[in-house]
């Protein structure tokens, strides 16, 4: 990986996530070089303050475009400035007064900005317990050559996903591949964490089945062809789902994730994303996040339940959080899927960075590509 800050890990893949959306009309490599060479390595202030001046400039942009109605070029100015929103909130704490005010305007741009996608994401409520999980229902830009109802795939992030970011970068793709999209903010993520204080927790299937029921509600969904794909954290939280809701046909992860307590057991207290941990599971101590991290694991045979094709993608030289042999242990207690692949992304062929952020049109092509073979899609 490029290191745009020497030393600084966490900066510099931000910069690379960020350069990524430019594959999909959501970011400027031109503009993110300027604002790397305007930031202060290690400032968190100085990261803020220039990613949010970028993203005022985007929007700034973009109504200027759209009050002289020249659509084309504001739609592209929101989408950038969603991208550089993201980035400018990312390393805030959670109780930081501009948390909140720079991911509403993030939504905003991101509104103001794919008004002129074909097709259009919808925006949907998914019934979950006394509450709703955010999402959107992102239909295929290729109807069903037989004439069928499409195969949908429900997918869920990470750690620090927001749902707007997974739909430049995995959910447009999908689409042109045959598929409706349902990108969910689940538990712990996004508007679903920010906007109705939804908490994380280890027994992800309770979204999951949330997502497959809602999916059933609608008339251009195929019933027998949803399948769920996931990244980063995510790694734990798809095969949990898929584990305990049996009806999903079909499963694809970036970063597959044996035991995430682990993983945190080799980190101090003091780390980065501390804060955040705490945040999502609603925890004032180190001890308890500590305590709910350990719940995430698959130590009890719980993978053997998963009974539907699989495809497991391991970077290989990610070095966020996870190690080939933590993905490995994972694909190797899928004991009963009747067709299971391991395919690791390397350093010469690209998308071994974390969650495949250094190269996500290959990433893409590969998931996409198998699960067109697994629905039978033409």
């Amino acid at each position: 990986m490029y290191w745009f800050f020497p030393g600084n890990y966490q900066f510099s893949i931000r910069v690379l996530r960020a350069i990524g959306n430019s594959s999909f009309g959501a970011a400027e490599f031109g503009e993110i070089a300027k604002v790397v060479e305007q930031i202060t390595p290690g400032d968190f202030d100085s990261w803020c303050r220039q990613w949010t001046a970028l993203g005022d400039k985007c929007m700034d942009e973009g109504a200027a475009a759209e009050k002289a109605g020249n659509m084309a070029t504001s739609w592209f100015a929101y989408c950038r400035a969603v991208t550089y929103y993201q980035a400018a909130q990312f390393f805030l704490p959670f109780d930081h007064p501009k948390k909140i005010s720079l991911y509403k305007k993030m939504l905003e741009s991101f509104e103001k900005g794919t008004r002129g996608d074909k097709p259009t994401p919808e925006r949907v409520h998914v019934p979950y317990e006394d509450s709703f999980l955010y999402a959107y229902f992102v239909p295929t830009a290729v109807p069903d050559a037989d004439g069928r109802r499409s195969p949908t795939i429900v997918w869920f992030g990470g750690l620090d996903s927001t749902a707007e970011e997974v739909y430049f970068c995995i959910a447009k793709d999908l689409s042109k591949r045959g598929m409706n999209v349902l990108v969910v903010d689940g538990p712990g993520q996004g508007a679903s964490m920010r906007l109705n204080n939804i908490r994380s927790r280890y027994d992800y299937e309770a979204a999951g089945t949330a997502a497959f029921d809602y999916l059933l509600t609608r008339p251009d969904v195929d019933p027998e062809r949803i399948g769920l794909m996931s990244w980063s954290l995510g790694g734990y939280y798809g095969p949990r789902a898929v584990a305990f809701e049996p009806r999903f046909k079909a499963l694809v992860t970036y970063g597959a994730m044996y035991d995430y307590g682990e993983v945190w057991a080799a980190r101090p207290d003091d780390h980065p994303m501390m804060p955040y941990i705490k945040w999502i599971f609603n925890q004032d101590t180190v001890e308890g996040a500590r305590a709910e991290v350990n719940k995430f694991n698959f130590r009890h045979g719980e993978l053997e339940n998963i009974k539907c094709p699989v495809l497991i993608c391991h970077c290989d030289t990610d070095q966020q959080q996870n190690s080939r042999e933590n993905a490995k242990r994972l694909f190797d207690g899928i004991t009963n899927s009747p067709d299971k692949t391991f395919y690791i992304f390397t350093a010469e062929e690209g998308g071994s960075e974390h969650c495949s952020g250094d190269n996500m049109t290959h990433a893409n092509a590969v998931a996409g590509d198998w699960l067109r073979k697994t629905f039978g899609i033409k």
